[in-house]
């Protein structure tokens, strides 16, 4: 758990400068170090300014998936440099949980709004209780769902869905509704021990496997039930990776990302199952401890220094946008680049002033935060739809257009098989070049009269400097479970 301490941020004026290009992500690095001061050893001992050496330090740099790959294309471009600070050795480059939050809610729409034909079908419970959230807007919703949407429906959808199982759960002791065993007053041993059986009795996971259902015969398993546990395990592995994030949790985090990365790969989001992967493997196997304790500590931030209001360190960055080229950018013939870049760094001072106004003169309704939707109406009717079709509660041969992918276990064996596809490709490499090698030093042997130390092809050292044994590629399934990945 993070401590929770109040984020003191320092903004820098915003540069002129394109990032779509490697290029372009090596000049904001250099830009941003001279701004700051930083420099190596060199710089240090000639300017009079006082440069600080930064060669045996590092940077926790944060970005999102596109800023990721330009910098690890810029370490490599730059890997032959002379000094530490050509070579960017300094580079500790986090991937954004913002970003990655994205991802995971557009891995979630994939699975449970997958394509044009599963919308038009209309037979998945997701997109039933999805139409009756958002009536006027189900248009939107199936063609271009913004990140806003996408997040708020995933919580309100699961919370309909979770309150109909706390019915069927507690009417088994008895009560009709929710309200009447609430009238009871249960004590918290009561409401822990109903939340564990709800755990392991509605959700697909450990104690209910899906492949196990959907090998029963036609007339006993219940299709549309069998969708809802799998619908339940993936938004509770949504709305956790989210109040993680809050609560400012790194060590849940963590244990929430291997079942996220199968998901990105059986979902097709590719990039993000290898970079997060890639991430976990430096943050395990590579950082030394005391890298690794900061990347924690510093990858979730918290702006306001109240409990559960950490935010990713990459979602500030936007928030900075924002108010740099929107809210404080100016307006008609004020709107210009160079007042916008002029004016960057003090874009806080006027939030803060802002702020005083409301505060002072008691103004209301200006604050630009989100309100929370008062949906008690929404959710009695939907309860009563829920309740009506019983769709957490199993009834044999009942059959459905639409089935939802057990898509974690598929996803780890994607990832398996990656893995060992990439290890006998750096297997066959290895063994072509060393039969070149052996062929080379045997012939140089026969005229220098030495070992068979010569090799015309590649060696070890070579493939290493590759990367073909710093990749996941090299690690198989099994040594993925041993050390916690998988």
């Amino acid at each position: 758990m993070i401590p929770i301490t109040k984020l003191h941020q320092v903004p820098i004026p915003a540069m002129d400068i394109n990032p779509s290009t490697v290029a372009g992500n090596i000049k904001v690095i250099e830009t941003f170090l001279s701004r700051c001061g930083l420099g190596d050893s060199l710089a240090a001992k000639i300017a009079e300014n006082g440069i600080v050496d930064m060669s045996d330090m590092v940077s926790i740099t944060h970005g999102d998936l596109g800023c990721f790959e330009k910098v690890l294309s810029a370490l490599k471009r730059r890997s032959v440099e002379f000094t530490e600070l050509e070579r960017l050795q300094f580079v500790v480059f986090v991937l954004g949980l913002f970003h990655t939050k994205m991802a995971a809610a557009d891995a979630i729409w994939r699975i449970l709004m997958p394509s044009k034909e599963g919308r038009h079908i209309e037979d998945s419970i997701f997109q039933k209780l999805v139409r009756k959230l958002r009536p006027n807007q189900w248009g939107k919703i199936q063609s271009t769902p913004k990140f806003r949407d996408q997040h708020e429906l995933i919580s309100e959808v699961g919370t309909v869905l979770r309150l109909d199982i706390w019915r069927v759960e507690v009417a088994k002791r008895g009560y009709p509704t929710i309200e009447a065993w609430a009238a009871s007053k249960p004590g918290l041993t009561e409401i822990c021990e109903i939340a564990d059986i709800l755990a392991s009795r509605y959700v697909a996971g450990e104690g209910i496997k899906i492949w196990k259902l959907r090998a029963e015969a036609q007339s006993v398993h219940d299709e549309e039930h069998e969708n809802v546990l799998l619908v339940h395990q993936y938004l509770l592995l949504y709305e956790e990776l989210s109040y993680a994030f809050n609560a400012g949790d790194i060590g849940r985090v963590e244990t929430l990302f291997p079942a996220w990365i199968s998901l990105f790969r059986s979902t097709g989001k590719h990039k993000y199952c290898n970079r997060v992967l890639q991430f976990m493997h430096q943050l395990y196997f590579v950082y030394p401890p005391g890298l690794r304790r900061a990347i924690r500590y510093n990858i979730l931030v918290n702006p306001t220094g109240k409990a559960h209001h950490f935010r990713a360190a990459d979602w500030v960055i936007e928030l900075l946008n924002l108010y740099i080229k929107d809210v404080y950018g100016g307006e008609g013939s004020n709107y210009t680049k160079e007042r916008v870049l002029v004016e960057s760094p003090i874009v806080l001072v006027f939030r803060n002033c802002h702020s005083n106004f409301e505060r002072n003169f008691k103004l209301k309704g200006l604050s630009t935060a989100h309100a929370k939707k008062d949906m008690k109406e929404t959710f009695k009717e939907i309860q009563i739809y829920l309740k009506n079709e019983d769709v957490n509660e199993g009834k044999p041969n009942r059959q459905t257009k639409f089935h939802v992918g057990d898509l974690i276990p598929k996803g780890t064996a994607l990832i398996s098989d990656d893995a060992a596809a990439k290890q006998l490709e750096a297997m066959a490499k290895l063994q072509a070049t060393s039969s070149v090698g052996l062929e080379g030093g045997a012939s140089a042997n026969a005229e220098m009269g030495g070992d068979q130390t010569a090799t015309n092809g590649e060696t070890i050292g070579d493939l290493e400097e590759e990367g073909y044994w710093e990749q996941w590629g090299s690690l198989t399934a099994e040594d993925l479970s041993t050390e916690g990945i998988l």
